[in-house]
């Protein structure tokens, strides 16, 4: 519990990240849902071998919220916004052949990286 004015508020930990760019983009996340966080250990994230909380070996960027009551809030906000950046579908992973250059392009690509040519409607 920490004491800030006069008000006390239970914080909790809602997200933790060896990457210190998807903390943030969390914070964010909650922030622009008007909820009060803090992002902790951004000075020492993904520093191998400082404190040893994981198996890397790394110090996690930690995203936690003042109000303990909203933890539950954070989470589905969180999973949310995770599902909405995974890639999509079974073949998120796969590429397609231009027949023009015979080059691989990623299934996300419209266009052929490499020559320009739209990508074949199947």
């Amino acid at each position: 519990m920490i004491l800030v004015g006069l008000r006390r508020y239970q914080l909790k930990r809602v997200y933790s990240s060896a990457s210190l760019w998807e903390a943030r983009e969390i914070l964010a996340l909650l922030q622009q849902q008007r909820i009060d966080a803090t992002l902790l250990n951004e000075n020492m994230a993904s520093m191998p071998g400082v404190l040893p909380f994981n198996t890397s070996m790394t110090v996690d960027a930690e995203v936690w919220v003042l109000d303990s009551a909203l933890a539950d809030r954070c989470a589905r906000l969180i999973t949310e916004f995770q599902a909405a950046a995974a890639p999509q579908g079974p073949d998120s992973d796969a590429t397609w052949h231009c027949a023009a250059c015979r080059e691989d392009s990623p299934t996300g690509f419209e266009w052929c990286w490499a020559c320009g040519l739209g990508r074949p409607q199947n």
